[in-house]
This record gives structure tokens, sequence and C-alpha cells, in this order.
């Protein structure tokens, strides 16, 4: 009796060390060089900026390539008295120990970080508008789309794809607004998207 229970501790440990290697956790060199890209981003663009922080919780690492690992998350920078949301896209290139992309926007009042369904990441949301109005140009010629930004979802799919979806109104050569429904699946580690379907 006592091996077994032995024997399934082991076990037990042993998938628990697999599943958080499979997991990358955000820290190292790839949150030290972007950490110091987005200060002096902020700064430069910026200038009345003062301490410039990245929101550990809500950071998310994937491997942009072979050489290029990818951060994405939440910050804020302090101004006067206030603290200002913002959120950022950083891919630090391990070989060169440079970042090689960075962006930054500001963040909604009140949004929370990705965690299940909820507000979209913007980087998503923006993605998913283009790929929508692409379509809508070549399906329906001569139709536009006003999207509804307050309408964004995001959930999870994998751990490098997500989920989006929203609505809007779009309007036909005839200029009568219709309600459309969009979904697209967006791909973190390319910010692409992969697939997108219009309602």
């Amino acid at each position: 009796m006592e091996t077994r229970r032995l024997a399934a501790g082991v076990a037990g440990a042993l998938l628990w060390s697999v599943a958080a290697a499979a997991t990358p956790e955000p820290g190292g060199p790839t949150r030290s060089a972007c950490a110091v890209a987005l200060a002096e981003r902020v700064r430069k663009e910026r200038p009345r900026a003062e301490k410039v922080e990245m929101l550990s919780e809500t950071l998310r690492e994937w491997p942009e390539s072979s050489v290029q690992t990818g951060l994405r998350g939440d910050g804020r920078f302090l101004q006067g008295n206030e603290w200002v949301a913002i959120e950022f896209r950083c891919v630090f290139n391990v070989k060169s120990a440079k970042v090689d992309h960075l962006a930054d926007q500001a963040k909604a009042p009140g949004k929370p970080p990705l965690r299940g369904r909820t507000n979209a990441d913007a980087f998503a949301a923006a993605a998913c508008s283009r790929e929508i109005e692409r379509k809508l140009a070549s399906d329906r010629p001569g139709t536009r789309l006003a999207v509804q930004d307050d309408s964004f979802e995001e959930w999870q799919i994998s751990d490098t794809e997500a989920g989006v979806s929203g609505q809007g109104q779009a309007q036909g050569a005839d200029r009568h607004y219709r309600p459309v429904r969009f979904e697209c699946a967006y791909d973190a580690r390319a910010n692409r998207v992969t697939r997108a379907d219009l309602q």
C-alpha cells in the first residue's frame, strides 16, 4: 500500500513538473528587456510620464520563432498624480538580446485583463475589425462597416490563439444600415486573424 502511494506521489510530481515546464512563465531576459524598452518608449512619446510599470498578473509569453519570444499584457505609467493604463506587445530576440518589435497603446478605463470571456484585447479587436472589413468589401462591394467598439468579447482558444466576437452596422449600396455580428480567431504569436466569420 505504501509503495503504491509513493508511486502515485512520484507520478503526480512528474506530471506537475511536465505541465509547469510546458507553460512558460513571463520573466527572465524577455520580461527585463521588454520592461526597459517599454519604459523608454513611454517616456519618449509622453515626456510628462514618470514611473512605468508592467502588471505581472496580465503578462502572457509565447515562442514567436526559434530565436524570438513574445510578451504581451497591461502596464501603466504615472503622469502627475494619476496612473494611465496601457497595453503592449513586445517581441524579444534571444540571439541578439534585443527587442525586435514593440507596440503600445492606451487602454480603455476599467477594461479588465484577459481571463475567460471578457472585453477584447485592443490588438485582437483591431485585427478582427480589419479582417471583417476586408471580407465585407469582397463579399458585398460598396458596403461599409461601423463597428460597435464596446461590443467586443474575447476568449481563450489555445496558448497563442483567442476568439474575438463583436457587432456593428453595415451600410449597403442602398444606404440602409443592417445589424451584423462577426467572430474571428486571432493568433497572438503572428498578430493576425486566422479565421473570420460574418453573420
